[in-house]
């Protein structure tokens, strides 16, 4: 650690840079204004003692100058000065002075305050250390998203998009969604949805979501029969998730004709209503990746759709998500929202904006906890 000593009086300038030498400090002298900002400019000290009288020029302006040139950079300046009128403190602080020494000082007081100015300063430069190391990290992380990102959407390019009849949101707790929701037309007609939901949020839950997305487009190609399509992406997650990690999901295969294939897995129930009369369908399994291909279970329910009715498949994280009172949505809330915005509206489109404005207004201005996915779907 360098200090600048800036001062004409020759006696100081070797008790300040003994003083600076015992607390290990590496001192440089300056006898004059010119002097002292030319040797600012190229050693950057850490530290600046100056007289608040010097040749040359004006000390004050010479301290105004530092402490622009410093910018961001800490660097206390220490004012030394045999004047101690109300005056000269105010001015020597007005300047930019942090700290204020009167002559002739104890040299067991310099050495205390300057002690404390040391300590500053390290603090001050470990701070700005741990400071860069997050924003370099922040950066890191935020171009490692927008890989997984751009990876996970060219996995994703043949999903089919939002239409008339089905529409899906995701709403993510953190900038990314740790969440799936996989939607493909067969040739056949029927509809092939996959929701899922991995353990956690954000990245760390979409290490999954790749090979699930092969698993499942590759399943429509071939025309795979629900049964398998599950074995196999219960088989994949099975090898490649770590011990705590699972994906609690629901795939369906919806006839045009309204009947409704699916096996749900570790979910919260789904919702069926023509705005009027609800039924629930609930996921009776353990979610994929848990169990071994010998023990999965891969027995699928069945129930059919009306033409007036509206499917609802949401995430846990809908029913968690709590309001400023700290009371979680619950699914009795998500049902009542779904039931009203079904029969207030006269489109799919209405009814998946009255869904969502009557989720955000209940979580107001609270923390979303986890990654949310609505799946609404209507013959």
């Amino acid at each position: 650690m360098k200090l600048l000593i800036i001062d004409s009086q020759p006696v100081y300038q070797e008790i300040v840079s003994w003083c600076a030498e015992t607390k290990g400090l590496t001192s440089y002298v300056a006898s004059n204004f010119a002097a002292g900002w030319d040797a600012f400019q190229k050693l950057e000290p850490s530290i600046v003692v100056i007289d608040s009288i010097i040749n040359g020029g004006s000390a004050f302006k010479l301290v105004e100058m530092i402490k622009v040139a410093a910018g961001e950079r800490f660097c206390p300046v220490i004012f030394l000065s045999s004047n101690l009128d109300d005056f000269t403190m105010n001015h020597c602080f007005r300047a930019g002075g942090d700290d204020f020494i009167p002559k002739p000082f104890n040299e067991v007081l310099f050495n205390t305050r300057l002690s404390t100015h040391v300590k500053h300063v390290l603090v001050v430069e470990e701070l700005y250390k741990k400071n860069h190391d997050l924003m370099f990290y922040h950066k890191k992380t935020e171009i490692e998203h927008k890989m997984a990102k751009q990876v996970l959407n060219h996995a994703q390019r043949h999903n089919d998009g939002d239409d008339g009849n089905l529409q899906v949101t995701r709403l993510s707790a953190t900038s990314f969604n740790g969440d799936i929701a996989l939607v493909k037309k067969r040739s056949d007609g029927a509809k092939l949805i996959f929701i899922g939901d991995f353990t956690g949020h954000g990245l760390a839950a979409s290490i999954g979501a790749l090979p699930v997305t092969q698993v499942f487009f590759d399943a429509v190609e071939k025309m795979l029969p629900i049964e398998n399509i599950l074995s196999e992406i219960n088989r994949v997650l099975y090898g490649v998730l770590p011990v705590h990690m699972f994906c609690a999901a629901y795939l369906l295969v919806i006839s045009p004709n309204g009947e409704v294939h699916y096996w749900g897995g570790g979910m919260p129930d789904g919702f069926v209503t023509n705005g009027k009369n609800v039924r629930r369908f609930s996921s009776n399994h353990l979610p994929l990746g848990v169990l071994s291909a010998t023990k999965f279970e891969n027995d699928i329910s069945t129930f059919n759709v009306g033409e007036k009715d509206i499917l609802l498949i949401a995430t846990d994280g809908a029913n968690e998500l709590k309001n400023k009172e700290g009371v979680m949505l619950g699914d009795a809330h998500l049902e009542r929202f779904f039931i009203e915005s079904v029969s207030e509206s006269e489109s799919m489109s209405k009814v998946h904006e009255s869904l969502i404005r009557k989720i955000v207004t209940y979580q107001d201005d609270q923390v979303q906890q986890d990654d949310i996915t609505l799946m609404l779907y209507q013959r």
